[in-house]
């Protein structure tokens, strides 16, 4: 049940398995070799959470949404370049195949005199026709190794990413009353992210073993929620934020050129804050434009 402010935070696991081909073999070196061209298309599972939340002007918390997405199919692909030795350009990019999540509405203070939560201390509704309409993600990168011996390698990154999620709650069961069937709400969030991070490669043989941790202070993000029975949309335009992330990978040479690999990455998004506007949204027939409010914000699970 949404009142005045949101905020949102996401934090994706990714597991997945790809295969890669390159124009130049680097069999037995850890390091980026010039004039080598890349290619990776793969499939991953990714399961993770969204948190939509609301405060009042007290600071107090008075909703809390919780969008989830478990064990969903992901495509993914990525290219890199070595122009020079010890120096890569790269771009990758994710897309869903499958669509799983779940909506928990909880509220805690926006409680109307006709919504009585039939005597519980919350109000609470649940949406398990939820969908995970899009998650998308891109990001290029530029990687320089900074220290090579003995098989192993360790490179600085620079890089910047954008993320993108969207999810369609329909019905719905709650402890205040019937809920109406159909579309009820559509929310989003967007993050852009300027990144510097670190990677690790050791090769023995065919097989390589990579650790990569990226971060950032200056993420920024913004969502919209549209309640759709109600014709009122909220959007919201996040301050900075950190972003983490790590990836681990285990990749086999299985031929000159041919790699196959599996791979683990996480990432976190922290706090964020920002405020709220109604861009142009009927509420019963009276509209409303640039409603603003500071007290928006976000954590992580």
């Amino acid at each position: 049940m949404r009142k005045s402010i949101i905020a949102a935070i996401v934090a994706p696991v990714i597991l997945s398995g790809s295969a890669g081909f390159a124009a130049e073999a680097s069999k037995g070196t850890s390091t980026f070799r010039s004039g080598a061209i890349s290619f990776d298309i793969g499939l991953g599972v990714v399961s993770g959470e969204a948190n939509e939340y609301v405060f009042d002007e007290d600071g107090d918390k008075a909703s809390q949404l919780i969008w989830k997405y478990d064990n969903n199919m992901m495509l993914k692909g990525g290219v890199e370049w070595t122009p020079l030795h010890g120096l890569a350009l790269g771009a990758r990019g994710s897309i869903n195949v499958t669509d799983n999540a779940t909506l928990d509405d909880w509220d805690w203070i926006y409680v109307l005199a006709d919504d009585n939560c039939n005597n519980y201390t919350l109000c609470h509704s649940h949406h398990d026709a939820t969908y995970l309409d899009r998650k998308t993600s891109a990001d290029v990168y530029l990687a320089k190794t900074l220290l090579e011996r003995n098989g192993y390698a360790f490179a600085g990154l620079v890089g910047y990413k954008w993320d993108y999620s969207k999810w369609k709650a329909f019905g719905g069961i709650s402890n205040y009353g019937d809920l109406p069937n159909g579309l009820g709400i559509t929310y989003s969030q967007t993050w852009d992210t300027p990144y510097l991070g670190v990677q690790l490669q050791h090769v023995v043989g065919p097989w390589s073993f990579m650790g990569r941790a990226i971060g950032s202070w200056a993420a920024s993000g913004k969502a919209d929620d549209t309640h759709h029975h109600r014709d009122l949309q909220f959007v919201d335009e996040f301050d900075s934020t950190r972003m983490l992330g790590a990836t681990a990978q285990v990749a086999y040479q299985a031929a000159i050129g041919a790699i196959v690999s599996f791979q683990y990455d996480f990432q976190k998004y922290g706090r964020a804050v920002g405020p709220t506007n109604i861009p142009l949204a009927s509420m019963g027939g009276n509209f409303v434009s640039g409603i603003s409010e500071p007290e928006a914000g976000a954590d992580n699970i």
